[in-house]
């Protein structure tokens, strides 16, 4: 198994207010942090250094198991099929909210509106139609017989066409409907599953997005630990996840002295590894001195980013950008 390091790409600087907030649109704007890559400093994992996405000329350092090529610059993915959704909101608007946020926007059961016309963190939270992913007969209708995730809610529209691990957010980000079994994670078509009877792959974890959707359903999720939470490792351990040759994210339990650093803590060790606390992960240029910094999943399901922080999907490796993992940058 040959795994090849993540980057993190620089991220933009955005003004933003999340639901209840108050917004200084003279801070929106800026300039564009310097990029930085992501590092786990895991000697046993083989891991080798790699650029972020936006960089022009990627430079990946030769890899003795096997030659590493250039990483595009990712175009923006066109819609893939029509949403089929039909909702009224008439003239009533929930409260104010942040479409950027995701899951996290809202309250369970609704979704952030992104108004048209206005700045990508304008918005508005709108209820959903209740219905459960990945069981139909929550959506009775014979012509919208598919249950559809779209933040914190869920509608019954028409089946989509998209497989699993395609791209399911089109180019207004809003996320479109998967094939039958999947649903969109706001990154790409992931399997649906019941938390009270999993049927993932083996040795496949199902994760409840009950507390972020007030639906009983969960997604099946990668092997091994769970790298926001550490479970499935021992005491004393913390769970980093790492990118295997074809692309999929796995975890590994690795030692953890102590409780760990905390968020933009320095941190690195000498022996490989990072001494961050669970839910961390040691990010830096090479050799420059690293930091500690929160993952999230882009979502918002699983592990939304503290508040004035949001999820960009900015992580990267030689076998192309890592999906539905982020880093927590500041929301301004």
């Amino acid at each position: 198994m040959c795994l090849a390091t993540l980057a993190l790409a620089a991220c933009e600087d955005d003004s933003a207010k999340k639901s209840g907030g108050t917004t200084d649109a003279a801070a929106t704007g800026g300039n564009l942090p310097p990029p930085v890559n992501l590092d786990l400093g895991m000697d046993a994992l083989n891991v080798a250094d790699a650029r972020p996405l936006r960089d022009i000329e990627p430079d990946f350092p030769p890899e003795p198991d096997f030659p590493l090529p250039d990483l595009p610059i990712p175009d923006v993915p066109p819609p893939l099929t029509d949403l089929g959704v039909h909702m009224d909101f008439g003239e009533v608007m929930g409260p104010n909210c942040d479409p950027r946020l995701r899951a996290a926007a809202c309250d369970p059961g609704f979704y952030c509106v992104h108004e048209a016309g206005r700045p990508e963190f304008v918005g508005h939270c709108a209820p959903g139609e209740g219905c459960t992913p990945g069981d139909p007969t929550t959506c009775p209708d014979p012509a919208r017989p598919y249950c559809h995730l779209m933040g914190g809610a869920t509608f019954c529209t028409e089946v989509g066409v998209n497989r699993e691990n395609d791209d399911c957010v089109d180019r207004e980000q809003i996320p479109q409907a998967c094939a039958e079994g999947l649903v969109c994670s706001f990154s790409t078509c992931r399997q649906t599953c019941n938390p009270d009877m999993p049927t993932c792959a083996e040795n496949w974890r199902c994760e409840s997005y009950e507390g972020a959707t007030a639906e009983r359903f969960g997604i099946c999720q990668p092997p091994a630990c769970d790298w926001f939470t550490a479970r499935g490792c021992e005491a004393g351990e913390k769970c980093a996840y790492s990118i295997r040759g074809d692309g999929q994210v796995v975890g590994s339990c690795l030692p953890l002295e102590g409780p760990g650093n905390g968020p933009d803590a320095p941190c690195g060790l000498a022996m490989g590894g990072d001494n961050c606390a669970v839910g961390l992960v040691c990010t830096g240029p090479p050799n420059s001195q690293r930091f500690c910094k929160v993952l999230c999943d882009t979502g918002g399901y699983q592990a939304p980013c503290p508040d004035g922080l949001r999820c960009v999907e900015a992580l990267a490796t030689a076998n192309g950008p890592v999906r539905g993992l982020g880093i927590c940058i500041t929301n301004q």
